[in-house]
C-alpha cells in the first residue's frame, strides 16, 4: 500500500499517466482509485519496485484443476480389468467341481430358486453357500438378473458347469460394475483426500487400479473381493468426521465377506480413540448392531441364523489352504506345526497370535488418538494394514489369496510409502503365481506385472524394483529344470516360503513403526 498521501489534483495526473499503459475503465477521471489500484499502477509504471515472486505457488485448492488426468486413470483401470477377463477363470473346463467362478454362479441359482430357509443348507457338499448374508442378497439380485438374460444360467441343479460365453460376459461385467462403483471409486476419493495436485492425484489412482493382485484375482480367477475392501476404504475415509457413517460402511463390510475382520481391531481402535464419550460409544454401538440385525433378521426368523454363522466359519477346512505364504505355512514345512497339533490347540494358539499380532501396534495407535496425535487419513489407512497382515500371518483358515486384505490400504500409500507399496504390491501377486499358472492366467500376471512397473515411470521405487528382480528366475526356472520326483510341489513351495518370509518382515517392519511415527519418502 503507498504511504505518500494523496490529492484529487495528484489523483487526475496519476490517471493520465496510467492511460498510456492501460485504457481499461478503472482509469477514468471520474474514477479515483483505490490504494490497491495505485500500488499495482505504480508498479506497472516503475514507481515502486514488485516484492519477490513466491516460490510456494498458491494452494492447489485455488488453482483451476483438470480432471482429464483422473478419469484417464479410472479408464485405463476398467480397462485392464476387461483385458484380464478375457482369460480363463478358476475352474474352467475343469469338472465336476469346477471352481470360484462356479462357486458364485451356483450361490445366484440357489438364492434364485431356493427358499431363504435352504440357502445355507442346499447340497453343501458341491459349493454350499459359506459367505455372509450381505452377499447372500447380493447374489439373490445377480441370480435374478441372470434368469432374466438367459433362465437356463440358473436352472436349479440342471445349471451345474454352466459356461455359456454370453453368460462368461455377464458374470465378468458384474464383477467390473462392482469393481468401478466401490473399490476404484473408492481410490479415486482417497487420491483426493491425500495428494494435492491432480498429477500426483491421477498418479495414485493408476498406482491403485493397476495393482496385480486384485486385477488378477477379481477379474481373472473371478470373486468380488473389491466389495467388502472398498467398503472399508470408504469407511476409513470416514472415520475421523463422520464416525457412524464410518461403522455403518464397515459393518456392511463384514456381511459382505469374513475376512473383512481382518480390519477389525484397527476400525475398533482408530473410533475409540476418537470417541471416547459414552454418548459416542452409545451411538456407533447402535449403529454396528442395528445394521447387523437388520442383515440377520431374515435368518433369524426362519431359525437358520447359527446355521449360516457355522458356514461361515468353516473351521474343519484346516489352518491353511493349499500353499500360502504365511507363519503357520512355514511353521508346517519346518516344524509339521498341523501335524503335531489338534485341530483345538491350532484354534487356539491361531487366536492368540492373531490377537497380540492385531491389536498390540492398534491399541498404541488408539492411544495417540485419543491425545490428538496421527489422526490422519494415512495413518488410519496404515492401522489397517498392520491389523490386516497379522490376521493374514497368524489366523486361522488362510487363503493365498487373503493377501489382498492388507494390500488394498496400503495401494493409497503408494506415493507416500514409495519403495514398501511397491514391494509389497509386487509381493503379492508373486505369491499367487504358482495359482494363476495352474489356471492359465501366467500370460495375465504378466502383463499386469509389467504394467505396474510402467506405471511408476520417473517415481521408480528402485529398491522394490530390485528386490522383485530377485524373485525373477524363479518365475522360468521350472519350465526349464522340473522338480524332483520326490518334491514335486518344491517351487510353489518356495514361493510360498518366500512370500512368508517377505511378509513376515513387513510385519515387523509395520509393527515397530508403529512405536514411532513412520517414515514417509516423498515423490521428486
Amino acid at each position: 500500500m503507498l504511504q505518500t498521501p494523496h490529492t484529487p489534483e495528484k489523483d487526475a495526473a496519476f490517471v493520465s499517466r496510467i492511460r498510456r499503459y492501460d485504457s481499461t475503465e478503472w482509469a477514468s477521471p471520474q474514477v479515483t482509485p483505490t490504494s490497491g489500484e495505485r500500488l499495482v499502477a505504480a508498479r506497472a509504471l516503475g514507481l515502486t519496485p514488485s516484492p519477490p515472486r513466491s516460490r510456494n505457488p498458491s494452494p492447489p485448492s485455488q488453482q483451476r484443476q483438470s480432471p482429464s488426468l483422473i478419469w484417464a486413470a479410472v479408464a485405463l483401470g476398467l480397462l485392464v480389468r476387461h483385458a484380464c477377463s478375457l482369460h480363463p477363470y478358476s475352474g474352467e473346463g475343469d469338472p465336476p467341481r469346477y471352481g470360484d467362478y462356479e462357486a458364485h454362479r451356483h450361490w445366484m441359482e440357489i438364492t434364485h430358486h431356493l427358499p431363504l430357509n435352504q440357502w445355507y443348507a442346499y447340497d453343501t457338499e458341491y459349493w454350499g453357500l459359506d459367505y455372509p448374508p450381505l452377499m447372500a442378497y447380493i447374489e439373490k439380485i445377480l441370480g435374478f438378473l441372470s434368469h432374466a438374460y438367459d433362465p437356463a444360467s440358473v436352472a436349479l441343479d440342471s445349471s451345474r458347469g454352466y459356461e455359456e460365453i454370453h453368460h462368461r460376459a455377464f458374470m465378468r461385467f458384474t464383477v467390473l460394475v462392482v469393481d468401478a462403483l466401490v473399490a476404484v471409486s473408492a481410490f479415486v476419493a482417497l487420491a483426493c483426500k491425500l495428494e494435492a495436485t491432480t498429477k500426483r492425484r491421477s498418479l495414485l489412482i493408476a498406482l491403485c487400479v493397476l495393482a496385480p493382485a486384485p486385477i488378477l484375482v477379481d477379474h481373472g480367477h473371478f470373486q468380488y473381493n473389491c466389495l467388502p475392501l472398498g467398503l472399508t476404504l470408504w469407511s476409513a475415509l470416514f472415520i475421523d468426521d463422520r464416525p457412524c457413517l464410518a461403522s455403518f460402511l464397515f459393518t456392511l463390510a463384514l456381511h459382505s465377506k469374513q475376512t473383512a475382520l481382518y480390519y477389525a481391531p484397527a476400525v475398533f481402535c482408530e473410533l475409540l480413540g476418537r470417541n471416547l464419550e459414552v454418548k459416542k460409544i452409545v451411538c456407533l454401538g447402535v449403529v454396528v448392531l442395528m445394521t447387523s440385525l437388520l442383515l440377520w433378521l431374515p435368518l433369524i426368523k426362519e431359525g437358520v441364523a447359527f446355521q449360516a454363522l457355522r458356514r461361515c466359519f468353516p473351521v474343519a477346512r484346516g489352518v491353511f489352504e493349499d500353499k500360502v505364504g504365511n507363519a503357520w505355512y512355514a511353521a508346517q514345512v519346518f516344524l509339521r506345526a498341523r501335524d503335531r497339533l489338534d485341530q483345538s490347540s491350532l484354534i487356539k494358539v491361531a487366536a492368540v497370535l492373531t490377537a497380540l499380532g492385531s491389536f498390540a501396534p492398534c491399541l498404541l495407535r488408539c492411544r495417540r488418538v485419543a491425545r490428538g496425535q496421527d489422526r490422519s487419513l494415512a495413518n488410519i489407512l496404515r492401522s489397517l494394514h498392520v491389523s490386516a497382515l497379522a490376521f493374514f500371518l497368524f489366523s486361522y483358515h488362510v487363503h493365498e489369496k487373503g493377501i489382498l486384505v492388507p494390500l488394498y490400504p496400503l495401494l493409497p500409500l503408494s506415493l507416500a510409502e514409495r519403495d514398501y507399496a511397491a514391494a509389497f504390491s509386487l509381493l503379492s501377486a508373486f505369491t499367487l503365481l504358482p495359482l494363476l499358472q495352474y489356471e492359465g492366467l501366467a500370460l495375465a500376471y504378466g502383463a499386469s506385472v509389467a504394467l505396474y512397473v510402467l506405471a511408476w515411470y520417473d517415481h521408480k521405487p528402485r529398491r522394490a524394483f530390485a528386490a522383485f528382480a530377485g524373485l525373477v528366475p524363479l518365475h522360468f526356472v521350472p519350465l526349464v529344470v522340473p522338480p524332483p520326483a520326490r518334491y514335486p510341489d518344491l517351487y510353489p513351495a518356495l514361493v510360498a516360503l518366500l512370500g512368508a518370509a517377505g511378509f513376515g518382515l513387513a510385519y515387523i517392519m509395520v509393527a515397530l513403526h508403529e512405536l514411532k511415527p513412520w517414515r514417509r519418502g516423498k515423490v521428486d
